[in-house]
């Protein structure tokens, strides 16, 4: 799993939540720092912020979709502004904040296959 986010809290916030679920993860800044570490380790799941200095969450997907070897790889957009439309392509999950661990547990198993 790749953890994206610029702020340094709501990345260590999301590796303790898959953490109970015995996973493991990288992190990124920033969509462009995440682009770098997809093009070198291959990872079943996306978790980004939407705003983010550099590259944000929608360019972030925008490019992984372009990209053959990453248009499959489902992602979690977390966001303050879950109405706000998406430029282009679109995340597969949508998760308002403030959100509950135990709903971010689920969209992950859901998206992995991962019975519970």
């Amino acid at each position: 799993m790749l953890i994206v986010d610029d702020d340094e809290s709501q990345r260590k916030l999301v590796a303790r939540i898959v953490e109970r679920i015995d996973l493991q993860w990288l992190t990124a800044t920033n969509g462009a720092e995440a682009l770098a570490l997809l093009g070198e380790h291959r990872v079943d799941l996306v978790v980004s912020d939407r705003e983010m200095g550099g590259h944000d969450g929608d360019e972030l997907v925008q490019q992984m979709r372009l990209d053959a070897d990453l248009t499959g790889t489902p992602v979690i957009i977390v966001t303050g502004s879950p109405h706000l439309p998406f430029a282009g392509a679109e995340p597969d999950i949508v998760l308002a904040k403030p959100y509950d661990a135990d709903v971010l547990v689920g969209h992950v198993h859901q998206l992995l296959g991962i019975t519970r």
